[in-house]
């Protein structure tokens, strides 16, 4: 639906800014509009693939992400607080006594 809509839009930009850029020359109709349509037709084309292209993008990170939280969510209770822990070890500075004094 929004590649659609940015196709859609890119190439109606691309065929008004053609049409007003031919009028103000001063070209003949037949020539505006021929360019014009086909800057319609590249306008979609473009709009069509970067619409895609993000659309990708958008999926990738949002798997990517979504991948890494419901891993953290399966882990077993245990392995959650064995995780954290790790983690709250890896954080401290490396001369730090204060995760030794608390054990």
């Amino acid at each position: 639906m929004i590649g659609r809509i940015c196709g859609a839009t890119l190439a109606l930009l691309c065929f008004a800014a053609v049409c007003l850029n031919g009028l103000r020359e001063g070209n003949s109709f037949g020539s505006v509009m021929g360019r014009s349509l086909v800057a319609l037709v590249v306008g979609g084309a473009t709009g069509l693939a970067a619409a895609a292209v993000v659309r990708r993008i958008i999926q990738d990170e949002f798997n990517r992400t979504h991948r890494r939280d419901s891993a953290a969510d399966g882990a077993a209770p245990k392995d959650k607080a064995a995780a954290r822990s790790a983690a709250e070890r890896k954080s401290e500075p490396a001369g730090s006594t204060a995760g030794s004094a608390a054990r």
